[in-house]
């Protein structure tokens, strides 16, 4: 949930533009604009897990744009668990000695960083 103070202007404030990258420094534009309340708030909802950035610019009705806000930063974490299962050896076989070779996969929604 996004808020920020309102915005004044000598012709008045039409409207904001939220804009969300996942790259840092960004520069806003109208392919990572996500919203455009009258308002002073904006929910961002159904994200993936990982790092967001925000800026918000204001625009008045002659259609002018105020420079980008301080950006913002917001952390959505990765609450899925990865899943694992084993290839080698088969399911239910008996295995002896020393050189048992043993092989996985594993997925999960965001990534895999190892399985041990």
């Amino acid at each position: 949930n996004l808020s920020w103070a309102p915005s004044t202007d000598n012709v008045g404030v039409v409207r904001y533009n939220v804009h969300r990258s996942t790259t840092p420094g960004f520069t806003p534009s109208a392919a990572n604009r996500i919203g455009q309340p009258t308002g002073t708030t904006y929910a961002d909802s159904g994200l993936a897990p990982g790092t967001y950035y925000y800026v918000v610019t204001a625009q008045d009705l002659a259609g002018r744009v105020s420079p980008p806000s301080a950006p913002a930063t917001a952390a959505v974490p990765d609450t899925t668990a990865p899943t694992v299962s084993l290839t080698a050896p088969a399911g239910g076989a008996t295995v002896s000695g020393s050189g048992v070779a043993v092989s996985a996969t594993a997925t999960d929604n965001v990534g895999v960083v190892g399985v041990q």
